[in-house]
């Protein structure tokens, strides 16, 4: 029996969301500290003012409290903080 070797992109839990237009679907970009490289991320699930995010090539994990600010480009669509 083969292993499934594929790694899972961490995910996190997101409250207090404000997106600035309607909720992307698909793959976004996001950072949670200034001037950090955005990274590809992908909204999980939305419910009850909170979302779950999945962030693709985390290169370090982010705290608790921190907040997350949403791109396509050079636009910014919203953000959270992290739970």
């Amino acid at each position: 029996k083969e292993k499934n070797t594929a790694k899972k992109a961490p995910s996190f839990l997101l409250q207090d969301v404000v997106f600035n237009t309607e909720i992307p679907k698909g793959e976004i970009q996001c950072r949670f500290r200034y001037r950090q490289e955005k990274m590809d991320c992908k909204i999980k699930e939305w419910k009850n003012g909170k979302i779950e995010l999945e962030i693709e090539n985390l290169k370090e994990t982010p705290a608790s409290g921190q907040s997350v600010v949403f791109y396509v480009g050079d636009i910014c669509l919203g953000g959270g903080i992290i739970v």
